[in-house]
């Protein structure tokens, strides 16, 4: 079969104490349907199309200040897949909706991620990249919301420290991953940030707005520097360490906010 298809209703669990915290917010919803082609051709699944459709409901969603519900639907296209020693993972979706007393919404993201392995051998060099563009605005202006929602605030794609936020966000970040053994990765990467909207705030992870960056002239967020590295001694136990330093850029300096650094060690038993 050349192609699968899914579909999902899913309700939040409120954090709570409690037995196995199993209590469940019935308002905050979750639900889609997502499907996978194979494009390339022959019996090598190497290319893949993913069309999807999300709707999610949050009745307490916070933005610049701003609580209210967020009713959104994302809709987007997903392409994947290798050709040689070259990797690609590309997405675009658009987001529309009504969210905070009812305004519309009307946002976009653009997410490329791909590498290029350069030697199967040694220490097995590969070079990375990933161009991530997210729209933002209107929220000051009483137009349509155009803040992307990345719809997740839990995820190292943009770093653990959670310094910038998909939303409002030109993100350019070029790296490299070495493989010095069968055992132990290691990968840095340098990106670039800008807002897109200078009307709009800057953004840290789970779309917290930088406190008065909206009112501060300028694009270039900061540049952020991430290094990491697992070991794993056996196939029960992974250690690893993540650093990563946000240079502050024009906008957060001019709105008070200086460089920072967020330091991260941690360790896997499987049993």
């Amino acid at each position: 079969m050349r192609y699968r298809v899914g579909a999902f209703e899913l309700r939040a669990t409120r954090l709570a104490r409690g037995g196995f915290d199993e209590g469940v917010q019935p308002d905050t919803i979750l639900r889609g349907i997502n499907g996978s082609f194979i494009v390339s051709r022959g019996n090598n699944p190497d290319v893949h199309l993913d069309p999807f459709w999300l709707h999610t409901e949050l009745p307490a969603f916070r933005l610049g200040g701003e609580v209210g519900t967020d009713r959104r639907d994302t809709l987007g296209l997903r392409l994947r897949g290798s050709m040689g020693a070259f990797h690609w993972d590309w997405t675009a979706a658009r987001q529309g909706g009504h969210s905070l007393a009812d305004r519309s919404i009307d946002a976009w993201g653009v997410f490329a991620v791909q590498s290029l392995t350069l030697s199967e051998s040694g220490w097995k060099p590969m070079l990375t990249s990933h161009l991530d563009l997210a729209s933002g605005g209107g929220l000051g202006d009483g137009s349509s919301l155009r803040n992307f929602h990345p719809l997740y605030a839990s995820s190292n794609y943009l770093g653990e420290s959670q310094f910038l936020g998909l939303s409002n966000l030109l993100l350019i970040s070029p790296g490299i991953m070495l493989s010095p053994s069968a055992t132990t990765t290691l990968s840095f990467e340098y990106s670039h940030a800008r807002r897109l909207d200078a009307t709009d705030a800057a953004y840290a992870g789970g779309m917290r707005a930088y406190a008065g960056t909206q009112g501060v002239a300028g694009h270039h967020i900061g540049n952020l520097m991430r290094l990491s590295g697992s070991w794993s001694p056996s196939t029960r136990l992974s250690l690893n360490f993540d650093v990563e330093h946000l240079a502050a850029g024009q906008l957060l300096r001019e709105a008070g906010f200086g460089s920072r650094t967020y330091v991260q060690l941690g360790a896997t038993c499987r049993y």
